[in-house]
Formats: structure tokens, C-alpha cells, sequence
């Protein structure tokens, strides 16, 4: 599967690392994965998605994640993305927007982002007004 996920840090921070080309289809299984996780969690778990292998992503992953359970899960936290092209950053200024929170920030590194997730130990913040149009 070109998404796989496993502990960065137990019971913290998921790491998702994406190879390849990713479609829908994987999305569903990813979701699916993450939901277990997420309702066996006792406390927020955050995610950093690793995208410097990726190929491609279908502009539908972004749908199928915000139509799932996942976003608005109790146990949700932030999204730290290590991205390496301007694909990945337009699904996730989507996935802000449509989900009207701050989710998902961009990051150089796994280890910056996993910095800014446990210094940052909340639920993703509203955004401003002037940026969910």
C-alpha cells in the first residue's frame, strides 16, 4: 500500500508516509486505520505526513478524508505535513479550509514537525475568518 502508518511516538504522534501514487482507494483504508487508533485513544493524537516519496495524490484524497469521521473525531489532533511539491500543499490548504481549522502545517523535516506537534499539544485551532473562503 503506498500509505503506511505507524507509531513516530506511541499513543502521540502517527506517522503517515506517503510512496508512490495515492488514490482514493488508499485514502479509504488510511482513514479506516486511523479511526481505530483514534477510538482506542484516551488523548489527542497527532499525525505527521511524510509526503517526500510521493508521486502523486488524486484530488479526491482530500474529499474522502474530510467526508469521514476523522476530522471532527474527539481524538484528532494536528497534522504536521513534510511535504516535497506544490501538490501536497494544495490538498492540504484544502483540507484547512474546508475543515475551517488550522489541521495541517508544512514542515522540512519529521523532526520539526514532531517538535511543533508535542509543543502545540491541542486540538487544531479555528481559523481566521478571513481564510475558510
Amino acid at each position: 500500500m503506498p500509505i503506511e502508518l505507524t507509531w513516530l511516538i506511541p499513543d502521540k504522534i502517527l506517522l503517515s508516509r506517503w510512496i508512490g501514487d495515492v488514490s482514493e482507494e488508499d485514502m479509504h483504508v488510511l482513514v479506516d486505520e486511523i479511526g481505530v487508533v483514534l477510538d482506542t485513544a484516551t488523548s489527542l493524537i497527532h499525525t505527521v505526513i511524510d509526503l517526500s516519496e510521493v508521486r502523486h495524490v488524486s484530488i479526491g484524497v482530500a474529499q474522502v478524508y474530510l467526508q469521514s469521521r476523522i476530522p471532527t473525531h474527539p481524538h484528532r489532533g494536528r497534522i504536521g505535513m513534510v511535504r516535497s511539491n506544490v501538490e501536497g500543499a494544495t490538498v492540504a490548504d484544502l483540507v484547512n479550509r474546508l475543515s475551517r481549522r488550522e489541521m495541517v502545517r508544512f514542515f522540512s523535516t519529521r523532526g520539526e514537525a514532531r517538535d511543533f506537534l508535542l509543543s502545540h499539544d491541542t486540538p487544531p485551532p479555528p481559523l481566521p475568518p478571513d481564510q475558510t473562503h
